[in-house]
């Protein structure tokens, strides 16, 4: 299976299961939970990810609805090329892959260095899942202006013993920077 065929098998994946998530939700949270639904396979939505949607007051739940399925499309192609371990094929990394696949966010795999240093900064990024603590700093962002109009989604990488999932600790309002909002 080449690389191609595998983005082909993920955009199948991705419209198949846009369908579920997509389907007229009344507010954030609740596409969120619907998301969680759907996704099992390739994303772990934690229940702060819900909870921090409920408190947003963007409305472009379409916007948001994509960018969790391009997150849940890329994982599911990753597992593919990593379950057939063909020579010479490599996963490409989340910025490749969401530049090839036309992803209209912005990924930003980090904070700046201001912010990361900063402790409630950092204390807002962390989220704990099975007992460990991870510090989301890997966002995509949604919109953009105030932060009531846009929105940030929050993830991390869970690794092979995870079946290369990636687990999601915010979707909602841009989180505390330093120098911002």
């Amino acid at each position: 299976m080449r690389l191609e065929q595998a983005h082909a098998d993920q955009k199948s994946t991705q419209s198949q299961s846009n369908v579920t998530v997509t389907d007229k939700p009344t507010s954030l949270d609740e596409l969120v939970r619907r998301a969680r639904d759907a996704y099992q396979g390739s994303l772990v939505i934690l229940d702060e990810a819900v909870k921090s949607a409920a408190d947003c007051p963007y409305g472009d739940f379409e916007k948001v609805a994509i960018a969790l399925g391009n997150l849940a499309s890329y994982v599911t192609q990753k597992q593919a090329i990593q379950g057939k371990e063909i020579t010479g094929t490599r996963a490409p990394g989340l910025r490749e892959w969401l530049k090839t696949s036309n992803c209209p966010f912005e990924y930003a795999a980090s904070e700046s260095k201001t912010t990361s240093s900063n402790r409630d900064c950092q204390r807002e990024r962390t989220f704990i899942y099975e007992g460990m603590k991870f510090v989301m700093q890997r966002h995509l962002k949604i919109g953009g202006g105030s932060p009531n109009q846009g929105c940030r989604i929050h993830f991390e990488f869970l690794g092979a013993d995870h079946e290369n999932k990636i687990l999601i600790g915010h979707v909602g309002r841009h989180l505390k920077t330093v120098g911002g909002p």
